[in-house]
């Protein structure tokens, strides 16, 4: 006997007789560990010329220390792209902090 199932105008899979998603196969599992929520992250610190108005001076450009932060950890940090953020600078410590 061939049966027509109904299915709705929010639910094309029809009834939920066997997962759609691999998501619904991922909440199901029991035994299933949470990843550990990572609070440290490393970066090294880069250097580059500082910028001069005159390229003629004989000496050599001072270097500057500079470091880049991306990454999706930083969204789920709580902060969002476009977000200002205050800096406060204390001796080999920069805590980042929304404004």
């Amino acid at each position: 006997m061939n049966e027509a199932r109904a299915v709705s105008a929010t639910n094309t899979h029809g009834p939920l007789t066997t997962t759609n998603s691999h998501q619904e196969l991922t909440m199901a599992d029991a035994n299933l560990k949470a990843r550990p929520t990572v609070t440290e992250r490393f970066v090294t610190i880069q250097q580059s010329m500082r910028y001069r108005r005159s390229w003629r001076s004989p000496t050599i450009p001072p270097l500057y220390p500079w470091m880049k932060l991306a990454g999706r950890w930083i969204e789920h940090a709580g902060f969002e792209a476009g977000q200002r953020v205050k800096i406060t600078v204390e001796h080999e410590r920069l805590v980042i902090t929304a404004e």
